[in-house]
């Protein structure tokens, strides 16, 4: 069976492993198979709009808050003429 081989031996079966793994490890290194990740468009689209109207409504909540403080402030301001008024008949 050695001569339908060629000679085909346990060395030779080793040394073409060796060349094997040499050249695949050589164009491993060779090139780089890290790729970069796509960035999703319509995911950061999304991320700015609600930003944008996250914004607006921060704008509206701090307009409300500003009216409210107003408002206890001239609350306070008449419940202490009410008490100054009671007082004096």
């Amino acid at each position: 069976m050695n001569r339908n081989l060629g000679g085909f031996t346990f060395r030779g079966f080793v040394v073409g492993f060796g060349l094997c793994l040499i050249v695949g490890v050589l164009i491993y290194r060779r090139f780089d198979f890290v790729q970069p990740a796509k960035s999703d468009d319509a995911a950061i689209m999304k991320i700015s709009e609600l930003e944008t109207k996250f914004a607006a409504m921060q704008a509206q909540v701090d307009k409300l808050e500003a009216r409210l403080n107003e408002a206890e402030a001239r609350i306070q301001v008449t419940s202490q003429r009410n008490k100054t008024q009671k007082k004096r008949p």
